[in-house]
């Protein structure tokens, strides 16, 4: 298993009305094309202006594939669907489980 930590970072003010819209119309699309998500995070100290979410893939081949589906669903590219506007950053970093890790 690899897990992809994917960190969106919105404008000042702007992240609870951005996570409603968010959970409505882009995070059924995600599930759909990209299986689990392990975890959903807002920070309650630090930069909290984000959310942080978890998705858990077989490897980079399945990430791949899963998100070429993703990028080739018109309900994910619809430029009215977007939320984009309302953030300022976004990193993705692939994670692999140590040996001790309770998600393998």
């Amino acid at each position: 298993m690899i897990y992809e930590m994917r960190t969106y970072t919105a404008k000042p003010g702007a992240l609870r009305s951005w996570l409603s819209v968010y959970e409505e119309t882009r995070l059924p699309i995600l599930k759909q094309h990209l299986g689990r998500l392990v975890a959903a995070f807002i920070p309650d100290t630090g930069n909290i202006n984000q959310l942080v979410q978890i998705w858990e893939y077989e490897n980079a081949e399945d990430r791949e594939q899963r998100r070429a589906a993703l990028w080739a669903d018109p309900a994910w590219t619809d430029p009215k669907s977007n939320t984009a506007e309302a953030l300022v950053h976004q990193e993705s970093v692939l994670l692999k489980p140590t040996s001790f890790s309770p998600l393998k």
